[in-house]
């Protein structure tokens, strides 16, 4: 009877250490979780002060413009029909006339097709938000649509009204984030070379 008792309290305290660890585990891995959803959290509030305060400065013409047209005219391009696109760019100078932007409008009319897109970059020139308006519904199922980075990677998209954490994005959902991720960066290209040189002027 002796021996029983110690092989079921045995056997009891096992299954406690079991669940003690386990409960650790479930606990930990809810807590990192948190951590990681607040530090996401953070970054979307920092992008949309950001957003805010670079529209306020845009508005109110406190940042450098300048413009960039392709067919300003409106013919008609062969195989392609009317074709305009416009990119802004807005950036302010320091002290010493180095330019830094701060935002990127593009607008493109192709025939019937419209996009509206913004181009929001933190001081170090990387994206933290992208906005997407169009009407190209046979090849993307959405009106609007926003995307948050960080250091190249999407903390946030945002569709309509649907709110999806970036860790969990679909395939799909990644195309569209690295095609607009690559369309930054080659904006930002272009930008260096309209404003190359400006620190250099007397």
């Amino acid at each position: 009877m002796t021996n029983t008792i110690k092989i079921a309290h045995k056997a009891m305290k096992s299954s406690i250490i079991k669940i003690t660890c386990l409960y650790l585990l479930v606990t930990g891995l809810a807590a990192l979780t948190t951590n990681k959803t607040q530090a996401q959290q953070k970054e979307v509030r920092e992008a949309q002060s950001l957003y805010r305060q670079v529209k306020r400065a845009r508005e109110n013409g406190r940042l450098f413009e300048s413009i960039s047209e392709l067919n300003k005219t409106g013919l008609r391009m062969p195989l392609i029909g009317t074709y305009n696109r416009i990119e802004r760019y807005f950036y302010k100078l320091t002290v010493e006339k180095k330019p830094i932007l701060r935002t990127i409008l593009i607008k493109i009319e192709r025939n019937n097709i419209r996009y509206n897109q913004e181009f929001l970059f933190n001081l170090t020139g990387e994206p933290v938000y992208i906005f997407e308006s169009q009407n190209d519904f046979k090849k993307y199922k959405y009106r609007t649509l926003k995307i948050y980075y960080n250091k190249d990677k999407p903390v946030q998209w945002v569709k309509g009204r649907a709110v999806i954490d970036g860790r969990f994005l679909k395939k799909e959902h990644l195309v569209r984030v690295e095609e607009l991720l690559s369309k930054a960066k080659k904006y930002y290209q272009k930008y260096k070379i309209q404003v190359k040189g400006i620190d250099q002027l007397k």
